[in-house]
Parts: C-alpha cells; structure tokens; sequence
C-alpha cells in the first residue's frame, strides 16, 4: 500500500494564495487533484458529490479559515478528466 498522507504547508502573499485555491479548483473541476510533488505527492480521483467543510476562528492576534473537502473512495468520477496539480511550493 502507498502513502496515505501528504501534507503541504507554506506562508504565501494573498496574490500566491489565489493562485494555490485556483489550482485545486481547477482539479475539482476536472476530477483529479494532485497534491505536493514528485515522490512526496498523492492523487485524488474526484467524485460529483463532495462533502464540504469551513470553519473561521479567530484566537488571540490570529484569524483563521480552514476548509476541508472530502468525499467516498471508489465512487464515480466524472467521464472527463485532467489532471491538476497543487504544488509543494507556489511561487508569488
């Protein structure tokens, strides 16, 4: 069995932030997300119906947003797919 987690974490400008969010969405639309790179990275095949999640907090000097999306393994993926990346690192 392969890995089972990947984790990418980085201190980006707002304007590399929207370009890190567009190129999920971009795997959302077409069914495939791959996050991080080379051998640190894993594939998502995504379904039509996809469970979402968004919390904000604000704790002492910080604010947060955090989303999550999930959705059942082996279910059915759109007919058409292309591949898009979620990069280790985004440059901006």
């Amino acid at each position: 069995m392969g890995k089972s987690k990947v984790c990418v974490k980085q201190t980006l400008s707002r304007t590399g932030t929207i370009v890190f969010l567009k190129e999920i969405l971009k795997g959302l639309e077409s069914g495939s997300v791959v996050v991080g790179e080379g051998d640190d990275s894993m594939e998502f095949s995504v379904t039509d119906q996809i469970e979402v999640e968004l919390k904000g907090k604000v704790k002492r000097d910080r604010d947060r947003v955090s989303f999550s999306l999930s959705w059942p393994r082996g279910a059915a993926v759109p007919a058409e797919r292309q591949e898009a990346r979620v990069p280790a690192k985004t440059e901006v």
